[in-house]
């Protein structure tokens, strides 16, 4: 997802929602979008005000709309903190705890309650999403396009979040705090083969500042995949990159602005 600055003309905001409120219109002017995906040659935009230079807007509760190839701006929900397209077409988001996927002009209720990110295998057949638990802890659960449950994928031993699928779709890769110490780690989409790829043995303290240590990514929306196995992300104190299949990272540089 990338951010940038908006100066959009005033669009009819047409309610697609059930029991969602939708004003007659909503001028862009002024704020900023944030690109949750494409697909098709269409572009799935959020609306938000503008944050501060080097802040990311996730989990903001955006304005979610659908930017056409001729540039026509379709609305599409309010109050969203993620969203993404599915392989068909379909929008999925987030919105007050929920997930609900948007097709045909039709929205349905899929899983509640869900912290406020998915990620949706390369098929489009399941759909991985955090659900939260006690604080802090929270778990992630594999489901399908219906919302039926398929498997556990970790149990809310501490925070997990951030699911990703593989290239395959047969593994999910996350990050989670059940250490201690914020890490990579990844899982067979069965829920079998729970694999640490970063941090092993760290503790917390001054464990996280040496050389061993693999800072998380400082958002989600940093992390892009270079490769099948190969991601690249901003933790704050600059861009890392992460072998996935064998936790190999490291620093390559200054976050690109």
């Amino acid at each position: 997802m990338r951010w940038c600055a908006a100066v959009l003309a005033l669009v009819v905001f047409a309610s697609v929602e059930p029991g969602a409120a939708a004003p007659t219109a909503a001028s862009l002017d002024g704020l900023q979008t944030e690109v949750f995906g494409s697909h098709g040659g269409k572009t799935l935009l959020g609306a938000h005000p503008p944050v501060a230079p080097d802040t990311s807007p996730e989990g903001l509760p955006q304005d979610l709309y659908e930017l056409s190839p001729e540039g026509a701006l379709r609305p599409l929900a309010r109050g969203v903190s993620f969203a993404a397209y599915a392989p068909d077409g379909a929008v999925l988001y987030v919105r007050d705890g929920a997930l609900f996927e948007l097709s045909r002009g039709e929205s349905r209720l899929l899983a509640q309650p869900v912290l406020g990110d998915f990620a949706v295998d390369p098929l489009g057949q399941r759909i991985a999403i955090a659900r939260p638990d006690s604080e802090p802890d929270s778990w992630l659960e594999l489901i399908d396009r219906s919302g039926r449950h398929l498997a556990v994928l970790i149990e809310p031993r501490g925070p997990n979040a951030w699911p990703l699928f593989s290239a395959g779709g047969d593994t999910v890769y996350f990050i989670s705090g059940s250490t201690g110490v914020y890490s990579w780690f990844s899982v067979g989409v069965d829920g079998e083969g729970l694999r640490q790829l970063t941090n092993h043995g760290l503790k917390p303290g001054p464990d996280v500042l040496g050389a061993a240590f693999v800072p998380p990514p400082a958002f989600k929306s940093s992390i892009h995949f270079i490769g099948p196995a190969l991601v690249e992300y901003d933790a704050g104190d600059g861009l890392w990159r992460l072998d996935l299949a064998t936790g190999k990272a490291e620093r390559i540089g200054e976050v690109r602005p």
